[in-house]
């Protein structure tokens, strides 16, 4: 009886509980003016907060405001930290006019939250302002560091940083900022005192271009499969010379992208395709502080620019990747050509992978003999500083471009490059003339540089046709010799009549030559075949002097083959299944006739030593067809026999 009470007592409570948990659930939010902490610490959950300026401010060092599952509105600011003060949000989302989160010394921790600025070009995601002077001579710390985790901010039409005013720190994890612009340092900054703005991105995503000064300084780090989108500003205006200025900034300028420092590490930056918005313009990333033209910065003093005796200003660690966009032309001037460029004024640490999201081919090109090596193709990648032939690479060697075969490599010309130095005339650095020039070229097989490579896979291709052929003549070939040695069995033991099933395996091994050379597009090959076969006799007919069997047989076959004098080739491997019905008729006379019929399917890839496997072609189908025919003449002499055969 107790034990039952009990056991309903405990069926109440949980009904109890539960019901005032779901009550607690669909509490609706509470309406509260801005948040403002001065001192100590405040909590704010299921709120709705609505700003005329500021949705929440938080001042002071020992300030402290927690806000989670809550909705803010403002016409200006959404989160402010000044003096110290720390901001701690999770489950929030935030709208505003102007600014998203503002820093004038401390800090903001975002979880699981957006942040949308709603404004036009004068929208900043982040705004880092100097702290006031009565602070700092009060002993307050200057810092400013933001925190997010699983967090966005957008500002659409905006600018993702203003600044640095002051030093500050942006983390990201699992994070997205997408803007206009991603970074923005007007002219009127550089009356502020230098300062450093360190963005660190762990598998998060960054979109808008970075326009930084000479003054401060910008560390962008990419990490663990981070993304940076790199696009035209369709929004930016010329804001250095009035405030009341709405015209846009020059194509050109809009196009140019610059930061002080890039770390790539296992990530990648990704270049929009050029579009009718950005009238089909391609852009620049600047990576390294850039001298001034009026003042070139000589070779001695280049270490405190990650020169020849400074530290880099670009590395790439892991699986760094940048994607490009490039239309072909050959033996234009740099500056007129149409590509996407990463410009590095420092030195280079590590090794980068280039891949094209395009790369459109042209008709107006020059004809590669005419001009000098090093002014062949385009200018992808230049380096002011230290750097290596193998600093930047073609993801696979190569590239292709207009579905055509010919190959295109990246080829490295600077102070001990194999090719030699770079073309002063090439230079888009403004700086010494000992730069790494790294160009994307037609590659080539003759020291003239007139007769142009194929991709690896094309002598895959050539040579495959004469693979298959010499597969399946050893398939034919040995079906005729099966076929041969069961009729002759079946005379020697007089068993025509019998059926049954047989098996059988065989190889081959043979070599292709071509009587064309590889200069030629002329390539031989390494064949080999192996195969087992299954048959069954289905009918054995005996009439008067004639003998007819039927039968099917079965083929199972490993093909491979390996082109030879191709850079790059492997062998490729392909199963082969056929299936083949034959007849055989013979006459008491001697004479006899076989014939056969196969149908087969292939199964495999085209594979290459660089790439791996570059085709397949399973379900492609063969046939084959044999007839054979013979006379069987006996002689006076014991065990000596003729016999002429005439096979197709």
């Amino acid at each position: 009886m107790y034990k039952k009470n009990f056991l309903l007592c405990t069926i109440a409570g949980t009904f109890l509980l539960s019901y005032f948990n779901s009550a607690y659930a669909n509490i609706p939010p509470r309406e509260i003016p801005q948040v403002s902490v001065t001192e100590g610490e405040q909590t704010f959950n299921n709120v709705i907060i609505r700003g005329r300026y500021t949705g929440a401010s938080v001042s002071g060092s020992q300030s402290v405001a927690t806000i989670t599952n809550a909705t803010l509105t403002s016409e200006m600011t959404s989160l402010s930290v000044t003096r110290g003060g720390r901001i701690n949000a999770k489950d929030v989302n935030a709208m505003s006019l102007i600014t998203g989160l503002s820093f004038s010394s401390g800090i903001i921790n975002l979880e699981d939250s957006v942040v949308n600025v709603k404004g036009n070009h004068l929208g900043y995601g982040f705004v880092f302002s100097t702290p006031s002077e009565s602070f700092l001579r009060e002993g307050g710390e200057n810092f400013n560091k933001a925190i997010l985790n699983n967090t966005k901010i957008l500002v659409k039409d905006g600018i993702g940083v203003l600044g640095p005013l002051s030093d500050a720190e942006i983390e990201l994890k699992n994070s997205e900022i997408r803007a206009d612009m991603l970074l923005r340092n007007d002219s009127s900054l550089e009356k502020i005192a230098p300062a450093t703005l360190t963005l660190t991105a762990n598998h998060s995503i960054l979109e808008g271009r970075a326009r930084g000064t000479q003054k401060h300084t910008t560390v962008l780090t990419l990490n663990n499969n981070s993304k940076w989108y790199l696009k035209i500003s369709e929004k930016e205006v010329d804001r250095d010379g009035s405030i009341f200025n709405y015209t846009l900034l020059s194509i050109n300028q809009r196009a140019q992208s610059s930061i002080s420092v890039l770390n790539l590490n296992d990530s990648s930056i990704i270049f929009h395709e050029p579009n009718a918005l950005t009238q089909y313009r391609y852009q620049t990333l600047h990576v390294g502080k850039q001298p001034k033209a009026e003042e070139p910065q000589p070779l001695e003093n280049q270490g405190s620019n990650g020169g020849s005796n400074g530290a880099a200003v670009y590395t790439a660690t892991g699986k760094a990747e940048i994607h490009l966009n490039s239309k072909w032309s050959d033996g234009e001037e740099t500056a007129d050509q149409k590509t996407d460029r990463l410009l590095v004024h420092g030195n280079v640490s590590g090794t980068t992978t280039i891949h094209f999201n395009s790369l459109l081919n042209s008709r107006n090109t020059q004809t590669e003999g005419s001009i000098p090596l090093n002014t062949r193709g385009l200018s992808l990648v230049q380096v002011s500083g230290k750097a290596e032939e193998s600093s930047f690479k073609l993801a696979n060697g190569y590239t292709t471009m207009g579905g055509m075969p010919y190959k295109y490599t990246l080829n490295a010309y600077g102070p001990t490059a194999s090719r030699g130095k770079a073309n002063s005339a090439q230079n888009l650095l403004g700086e010494n003339e000992n730069f790494w020039d790294f160009r994307l070229q037609s590659a080539t097989l003759d020291p003239e540089a007139k007769i142009r490579a194929l991709v690896p896979q094309v002598a895959n291709y050539l040579v495959m046709p004469s693979a298959l052929f010499s597969a399946g003549f050893a398939d034919v070939n040995n079906q005729n010799i099966l076929l041969d040695n069961m009729r002759t069995s079946a005379v020697e033991l007089e068993m025509s009549k019998n059926k049954g099933i047989f098996f059988s395996s065989y190889g081959k091994k043979s070599t292709f030559s071509s009587s064309r050379k590889p200069l030629q597009y002329g390539y031989g090959a390494n064949i080999r075949y192996a195969a087992l076969q299954t048959g069954v006799t289905l009918a054995a007919i005996e009439e008067q002097d004639i003998v007819t069997n039927f039968g099917l047989l079965g083929t199972y076959g490993k093909l491979g083959f390996t082109p030879k004098d191709m850079e790059g080739s492997k062998e490729s491997t392909l199963d082969k299944f056929s299936l083949a019905a034959y007849g055989s008729l013979h006459h008491d006379s001697g004479i006899y006739v076989n014939a056969l019929f196969s149908y087969g399917a292939l199964k495999g890839n085209i594979t290459t030593a660089l790439i791996g496997n570059t085709a397949n072609i399973d379900h492609t189908k063969t046939w084959g067809a044999s007839a054979t025919i013979g006379q069987r003449l006996a002689t006076g002499v014991e065990g000596l026999v003729f016999e002429p055969q005439a096979q197709l």
